[in-house]
């Protein structure tokens, strides 16, 4: 059975294990699902799309298991969620519910699993 999640104008998605996230062609990130890990940003779980504030319009989105990171249009990638093998590339292991700015600069391509 699909379940419309309200995420109009999607033109991207990437889903893993327990949450999901969709770019829309505005660059806004919207996400649903788990937030046990602050998957989305510490705002709860839901079953519907939540836009993720605070980030500024972004071209690539990607989820691991229990963090998400974006590439925002100018190359700057932002990471949030769990932290437990060091996914929200900060140089860490601490988790966030905030978007963090990651010390990568000028990413291209972004690929998560």
């Amino acid at each position: 059975m699909l379940t419309d999640v309200g995420a109009p104008g999607a033109v991207d998605l990437n889903a893993l294990h327990h949450h999901a996230c969709a770019l829309t062609a505005a660059g806004e990130v919207l996400c649903w699902g788990a937030d046990d890990k602050n998957q989305l940003a510490g705002l709860g779980p839901s079953k519907h799309a939540i836009a993720i504030p605070s980030l500024p319009p972004s071209k690539q989105v990607g989820v691991t298991f229990d963090s998400t990171c974006v590439v925002d249009q100018g190359g700057a990638m932002r990471c949030w969620g769990g932290n437990e093998y060091g996914t929200v590339a900060r140089g860490d292991d601490v988790g966030s519910a905030t978007p963090v700015a990651s010390r990568l600069r000028d990413v291209e391509q972004l690929a998560l699993s």
